[in-house]
């Protein structure tokens, strides 16, 4: 009724529509976000009509991925709260491509102390320069939880153990689609 008052003093229309529900449960944004946080993808991208993605601009990190081997898309989110945090095996969608991707979302603990959450796509096999490009990112699965490491070494370990766990992931996937 709010939103009609204003409607009428400032002339614009609002139309009341019809909640939609799945299994008894309203399916709300608040809704998803819960499932996002849980990592259910699939449960997702039924509520959505489409698989969860994040669309950004490829930025200048500070390189810290191409110097231990595994260079990143590091993507601005431009959200004050990523309802999203850890590892996750992704496709990268340039234009009509469709990459594999090991990407994190979190606060790069082993990096630094503080800062804004970030988004880093490491495309497998991938040596294209894509700053200034948007990109398109696509979760698939979730991998694991954002972790701090006694150093880079160790999470340059721990990176290549994902980059398996992301192909074994989207292999199979593959082969189920």
């Amino acid at each position: 009724s709010m939103l009609q008052e204003w409607g009428q003093k400032h002339d614009f229309e609002v139309i009341r529509t019809a909640a939609y529900q799945r299994n008894e449960s309203r399916i709300s944004s608040t809704s998803i976000r819960e499932q996002l946080a849980l990592g259910d993808f699939q449960l997702v991208e039924q509520l959505l009509g489409r698989p969860y993605s994040i669309t950004g601009e490829v930025v200048k990190g500070q390189q810290i991925g191409t110097d231990i081997g595994f260079p990143t898309c590091n993507v601005n989110p431009q959200r004050r709260k990523i309802p999203l945090h850890g590892v996750f095996a992704c496709e990268v969608r340039l234009g009509d491509v469709y990459l594999p991707a090991a990407v994190n979302i979190g606060y790069r603990p082993t990096v630094t102390e503080s800062g804004d959450a970030l988004l880093e796509a490491h495309i497998l096999d991938f040596k294209e320069d894509l700053y200034g490009k948007t990109i398109e990112i696509i979760f698939r699965e979730k991998v694991r939880e954002e972790l701090k490491f006694n150093g880079l070494d160790a999470l340059k370990k721990q990176i290549v153990d994902d980059v398996v766990q992301v192909r074994e992931i989207l292999n199979a996937k593959k082969k189920t689609a």
